[in-house]
């Protein structure tokens, strides 16, 4: 009884096809590399901005030992940032 030698690749494929398939291959390993290196860049990024923004939370919230001790936005402002005013008052005319 005879048995038949299994190839991986059909019998007509040419021994020298490996040879066009090995550049395909290191570009594939190559290009692999690349977009997990630059995945790894994307989580270490985010990891830091993230613990960048918890720290100064963290400043601005009072936190740490030499951060403000109330966060600004619930001090109590004694003058406002702007003045508002009403362009109808004679007041608020030009000055002079």
């Amino acid at each position: 009884m005879h048995h038949r030698r299994i190839f991986f690749l059909s019998p007509r494929f040419p021994w020298w096809g490996w040879i066009l398939l090995l550049p395909l291959a290191v570009l594939g390993v190559f290009l692999g590399a690349v977009f997990f290196l630059v995945f790894i860049a994307f989580v270490v990024t985010a990891g830091l901005v993230m613990w960048i923004r918890w720290k100064w939370m963290r400043y601005k919230m009072g936190g740490a030992k030499d951060g403000p001790s109330v966060h600004r936005e619930f001090q109590a402002r004694r003058e406002y940032d702007c003045e508002i005013r009403r362009l109808d008052d004679p007041r608020n005319g030009p000055k002079g």
